[in-house]
């Protein structure tokens, strides 16, 4: 092997070793293990499963290709702590080619039937399950057989969205861990940062620079290749050991998962850097082949930046970051920085102005890229969004940067919110009620305005709310690092009695949708199909309010404006005009 190219195509979702095999664990799966918090929480399960006087049944749960498969692997194959337990992967297991997964996971758990759980046996069993198996299973006719199973399942909340710890219950034949309680991410001190350890860790084991890594090893060959100084992969590999293109990396994925609400497992992950750093149809050979002209344009289509961005159909986690694609966005900064590419000669020297040192750079020279931009429009608007996206990951910072102040004071809440730290949330909650009583045409924070019939044009129907924030102070958490969270916040919201209560996951959609509405924006009907959660609470809401006694009319397109009172009275219904 002598490219690094086909080295890298083990990190493909395709490639053999993306199949998981509890019973054996290749070189590399060894490599490229990284050690988490939640490898020492299952190592700490089984071995006080170990010593238990009953039958143990060890839970292992989460979503497909998180590493379920891979630890257990690890654990059994290279730490040997797992020769007491019968292991069964559900993904890929099957013990007949007849049955179901529903049946074969019946066959494994036999013993923990509600009717054999008690009789004195000392089975051992390890299963990884996905969470919607594992619904599915409790949910089908034979989980009727499973009762206990089913209340510890839902004592655990296994199958909501809560984080528990997964601390060991020696009086129980239950135990769990749960990967959907970590992310891929942690939550910081500082509140608007975020950072990943395991993706840090993933990148730092594709590029460390030492005998180990294989991908390293076979990187060195590279240097001797014809093409080490216009070969896109082997500069891609480069630009992926800069520590600022790391962090920048980190952010997007980040970024993506919090806005788009997607889950990144390991798999996609690993299937993720190989995207960003070979182009799908780049083969050495045919590169080789091409004439000078064609080798500039396939150099910066192939480039990392690029293959980040300009590619959605590659996977479906490119096909959410491309939604944060910087040529998108526009600012005066920008604006200006792309006026001035565009007259321009020579691009390169502003490519140097913006950007840190980059053998990109070095390579378009040598490719006399500005010639180039000079005789061909195609290349020169190739080479703008190379430039605008390249600085996103690796640019001088404070010339060209665009910071989301929204998505900052998402996570900051979020932050906030797992800490128990309400006071900082106190503007969200403002902001909150505010959207509440704008969100039908309301302007007081104290009416509301109502449906009534078929919509209005020229009278405003209201009634007067009194609602309040809901909180419940918990013990606040002091730490630098949180990795178990939800990646949301919930508020509630009560009368002014607190007798009744509604409360509402706050995603960053709806956390935006609130500041834009604190901002003067009018919700519309697409809005009103978008939040349907949002718009459903909002609605029994309006039921805590003084409509069933009174509402309150307003013409709505005079000059002089009218308002009447339509009350109930032990008379029946009065109306009046009140001004």
């Amino acid at each position: 092997m002598d490219c690094l190219v086909e080295l890298l195509k083990v990190l493909r979702g395709s490639s053999k070793e993306a199949v998981e095999n509890i019973n054996a664990f290749h070189p590399f799966k060894k490599y490229m293990h990284i050690k988490r918090n939640l490898e020492d929480e299952l190592v700490s399960i089984i071995e006080q499963a170990i010593n238990s006087e009953h039958k143990q049944l060890i839970l292992v749960c989460g979503s497909v290709g998180d590493g379920k498969s891979h630890l257990l692997s690890y654990l059994k194959n290279e730490k040997k702590l797992l020769d007491d337990f019968y292991l069964h992967n559900d993904a890929t297991e099957s013990l007949s080619p007849d049955m179901t997964s529903i049946e074969t996971l019946d066959q494994v758990l036999k013993g923990f039937r509600d009717e054999n759980i008690e009789d004195g046996k000392k089975e051992r069993v390890i299963v990884a399950v996905n969470l919607g198996t594992l619904n599915n299973f409790i949910d089908s006719e034979i989980g009727g057989h499973y009762q206990k199973l089913s209340q510890y399942i839902d004592d655990q909340e296994i199958l909501e969205s809560y984080t528990h710890e997964s601390a060991y219950d020696g009086n129980n034949f239950f135990q769990h861990i749960n990967f959907s309680d970590y992310h891929l991410y942690e939550l910081t001190k500082q509140g608007n940062h975020i950072d990943s350890f395991y993706v840090r860790q993933l990148m730092n084991k594709l590029v460390a620079e030492h005998e180990q890594n294989p991908f390293y090893v076979q990187y060195q060959h590279c240097k001797q290749c014809k093409l080490a100084n216009s070969c896109p992969v082997k500069h891609n590999y480069e630009l992926l050991k800069e520590e600022q293109v790391q962090s920048a990396i980190v952010d997007i994925l980040v970024e993506t998962m919090i806005k788009h609400k997607i889950i990144i497992s390991t798999r996609s992950l690993l299937n993720f850097f190989y995207d960003i750093l070979v182009e799908q149809d780049f083969s050495k050979n045919s590169y080789m082949n091409l004439n000078y002209e064609d080798r500039a344009k396939t150099y910066i289509r192939s480039l990392l930046p690029n293959l980040l961005y300009a590619h959605p159909d590659y996977s479906n986690v490119l096909e959410q970051v491309s939604k944060l694609d910087p040529m998108s966005i526009r600012s005066e900064s920008v604006d200006e920085i792309i006026v001035r590419f565009n007259i321009l000669d020579d691009v390169v020297t502003l490519l140097k102005e913006n950007l840190r040192d980059s053998i990109y750079i070095k390579a378009l020279e040598e490719m006399d890229i500005n010639r180039r931009t000079k005789e061909h429009k195609e290349t020169k608007k190739a080479l703008l969004e190379l430039f605008i996206r390249l600085y996103r990951l690796n640019g001088i910072q404070g010339k060209l940067a665009i910071e989301d102040e929204v998505y900052t004071e998402f996570i900051s809440s979020v932050y906030a919110y797992n800490a128990n730290n309400v006071r900082e949330l106190k503007d969200l909650y403002t902001n909150f009620i505010d959207a509440i009583f704008r969100w039908n045409g309301g302007n007081s924070k104290k009416m509301v305005g109502i449906n009534v019939g078929m919509n209005q044009f020229h009278y405003r129907i209201s009634q007067e709310l009194k609602i309040q924030e809901c909180i419940e102070p918990g013990k606040i958490n002091s730490s630098e690092v949180i990795e178990r969270f939800v990646p949301y916040i919930t508020v509630t919201i009560s009368d002014e009695d607190e007798e009744r209560k509604e409360s509402i996951d706050i995603d960053f959609a709806l956390f935006k949708l609130i500041r834009d509405i604190k901002n003067g924006y009018r919700p519309n009907v697409k809005d009103k199909n978008n939040f349907v959660s949002f718009v459903n609470l909002i609605e029994r809401i309006y039921n805590y309010g003084n409509k069933k006694k009174e509402v309150f009319i307003e013409s709505k397109n005079t000059e002089n404006i009218s308002r009447y009172i339509l009350k109930k009275s032990k008379f029946g219904f009065e109306f009046e005009r009140i001004k």
